[in-house]
């Protein structure tokens, strides 16, 4: 589907776009406006990613590409944490079925992991205080 690929690259590109703009003005204290604008790219990006996986599950390269499938990955990468739970489980079958390489099947499962790290640790300090 050369549309969806397109489609996919260009959401990466507008990704990429705000991110390298909020690291340009300083990173350490990030621009507020930036943050709300990256925050609303990432929710509309969930939003179309959630279509697309309802309709295709997790898109490989014989619909989108190479490129469109790690555009897709990003995409993902940047998903809020509760979609990003949800879908492990597609993650884990592509990356099974080779549509996923070992490096992006990695920074998933370990974005994922970590956010579950991290809340049962502010749980365990909850508890000792």
């Amino acid at each position: 589907m050369p549309r969806l690929r397109q489609e996919l690259l260009q959401r990466v590109s507008e990704d990429q776009r705000i991110r390298n703009e909020l690291i340009k003005k300083g990173i350490d204290h990030p621009d507020q406006a930036l943050l709300d604008q990256m925050k609303r790219i990432d929710a509309t990006n969930t939003a179309r990613i959630r279509v697309i996986i309802k309709r295709y599950g997790w898109p490989g390269p014989e619909l989108i590409g190479r490129d469109g499938t790690d555009a897709f990955f990003l995409l993902a990468q940047h998903a809020d944490p509760a979609f990003q739970k949800k879908v492990l489980p597609l993650v884990q079958k592509a990356y099974r079925r080779g549509i996923l390489t070992g490096q992006n099947y990695a920074l998933f499962t370990d974005r994922c992991a970590g956010r579950e790290r991290q809340a049962a640790n502010i749980w365990d300090v909850g508890q000792a205080i």
